[in-house]
C-alpha cells in the first residue's frame, strides 16, 4: 500500500482496515502496560483473531488465536482456543482461574 512507512495499515477483519501512526497499535499499548506493571511476556496472556493482533500476540508468552482467526494469527500464536462465537476467551480464562 502506498501509505505504508508513513502510516501503519493493517487488515483487521474481512471488511475492516486499521490506519494509524506506525507506533500506534495493540502491541504498543500492551508494552506500556507491561512496563508499568513490571511484568514480561512470561506473565502476559493475549488473544487475537485478525492481523491487527499480531504485535499484541508477539508480546505474550501465553498467546492464543481464536479458532476462527486469520491464518497468520493461527501461525503466530502459541495456542488456540474456541472461536469468538464459542466464547473461546472465556473458556481459557475460566480454565486458568478455576481449573478444568
Amino acid at each position: 500500500c502506498h501509505l505504508e512507512g508513513e502510516l501503519k495499515v493493517k487488515v483487521s477483519g474481512p471488511l475492516w482496515v486499521d490506519v494509524s501512526h506506525p507506533d500506534a497499535h495493540k502491541g504498543t499499548g500492551l508494552r506500556l502496560v507491561q512496563e508499568r506493571l513490571g511484568i514480561g511476556p512470561a506473565e502476559t496472556m493475549a488473544f487475537g483473531d485478525y492481523l491487527n493482533d499480531l504485535e499484541l500476540l508477539g508480546l505474550a508468552e501465553h498467546s492464543y488465536a481464536m479458532a476462527n482467526a486469520h491464518e497468520q494469527v493461527l501461525t503466530a500464536a502459541r495456542y488456540m482456543t474456541l472461536s469468538n462465537d464459542e466464547r473461546g476467551v472465556d473458556v481459557v480464562l475460566r480454565r486458568m482461574l478455576y481449573g478444568g
